[in-house]
């Protein structure tokens, strides 16, 4: 049944790769990973680990072999051999299904670290290889009081694509892309309706789900209407708050062409 799937899959892909001449990218959810300790070798190589098997899992048989990062083969062979398993509980590809995988694809929990998203870019730069053009798909904040003064996602977005361009700038990284989650609130995984991340309040109680623009909204529009931060002539710095020695970032709302693509 799987490799039914796969063939299918791979055959709708050609269809639209070659005959509509389309592009397909992977979206995958991804959190970049601290070392309690910068200076301990052990604490560094903890959050490596656990970078690979959250997003290596996924961009590794995409990007790197068709295979699993080796560290997540080892460790899972490692305790399956300890509970006396006759094999790994991590399945093992065919070479023929690592050719068709490689090169194809398809609150109270966040916590606001803008210079974390510049070191995930640059770490898909580094592990995945500088030529994998980057889409950040998602990318916001949350509350639970559905205030219209959110200035808190101001603040946040102002940060966060400011380290965006920081990696693009002064990391080289190439990012095609940013979208801000979300357009308005919606429902939000296990969260549901407790949570709101849009750049418009939905009343849930109305069964018209009428929306109203946060002030998050103006900051926004300005933002992309300007093609990004935008430089007052009269104090020497940009109109958004960031100071004058960055550069103007232009946040793209369209995919164009994809490759790898991620939710942060």
């Amino acid at each position: 049944m799987e490799g039914n799937k796969l063939q299918s899959y791979l055959e709708l892909m050609i269809t639209f790769l070659f005959v509509l001449t389309g592009i397909i990218g992977i979206t995958l959810n991804v959190h970049w990973q601290v070392a309690k300790n910068p200076f301990s070798p052990a604490d560094v190589k903890a959050a490596d680990t656990a970078t690979q098997f959250q997003y290596g899992w996924f961009a590794h048989p995409v990007f790197i072999n068709g295979d699993y990062p080796e560290v997540m083969k080892w460790k899972i062979g490692n305790k399956s051999k300890e509970q006396d398993l006759t094999e790994s509980r991590l399945p093992v590809f065919t070479e023929n299904e690592k050719l068709n995988i490689r090169g194809k694809s398809g609150s109270t929990w966040l916590k606001v670290t803008p210079t974390a998203i510049r070191k995930m870019i640059k770490w898909t730069k580094d592990y995945l290889g500088p030529n994998v053009p980057i889409y950040i798909t998602e990318n916001g904040v949350s509350d639970r009081n559905g205030t219209l003064q959110d200035s808190h996602r101001i603040y946040y977005y102002n940060l966060y694509i400011n380290e965006v361009l920081k990696a693009i700038r002064l990391g080289g990284c190439d990012v095609r892309g940013y979208m801000a989650w979300s357009l308005m609130d919606n429902f939000e995984w296990a969260r549901g309706y407790s949570e709101r991340f849009g750049l418009h309040y939905v009343d849930f109680n109305d069964p018209k789900r009428p929306r109203t623009p946060k002030k998050s909204v103006d900051f926004y529009s300005k933002l992309i209407s300007n093609n990004g931060f935008v430089h007052n002539k009269s104090n020497g710095v940009l109109s958004q708050g960031l100071d004058k020695h960055h550069i103007v970032f232009l946040v793209l709302v369209i995919l164009v062409n994809s490759v790898i693509m991620f939710s942060f």
